[in-house]
């Protein structure tokens, strides 16, 4: 991952082949970034997506291996414990379509960048 920071704000650029959660774990220790909110748009060809199932209190998940654009995620950044002993918690959000131009999304596990994802992170501390 590469990124410039402004002060208040990161912008960050995966390339192909890298995955987004760890990505934006090892950036938020690197950086050491207390919190955030993000958004991204790029392409995809592997992704794990979700949903929170209210009555088994679990997600499921679904695995797409195509080619997919990534038209939104949103998502914040926080840590399980202070950031100097604990780790960093990536919540994500997702839209996306594939060749058919329909749209689905869901809650995020894992996703790896297939051209491009660009991303918008605004530290809130």
């Amino acid at each position: 991952m590469k990124y410039k920071f402004d002060g208040y704000n990161w912008f960050c650029v995966l390339k192909k082949g890298e995955e987004l959660t760890s990505a934006l774990n090892d950036f938020a220790r690197k950086e050491k970034v207390k919190g955030a909110w993000f958004f991204a748009v790029g392409a995809c060809d592997e992704l794990e997506a979700g949903y929170y199932d209210l009555k088994t209190k679990d997600y499921k998940f679904k695995k797409y291996n195509q080619d997919l654009d990534i038209l939104n995620i949103q998502g914040n950044l926080s840590w399980s414990g202070p950031p100097a002993s604990g780790e960093p918690v990536v919540h994500l959000h997702g839209t996306f379509a594939g060749e058919d131009g329909r749209s689905f999304g869901g809650h995020v596990k894992s996703l790896k960048v297939s051209v491009t994802c660009e991303i918008f992170v605004h530290d809130w501390f």
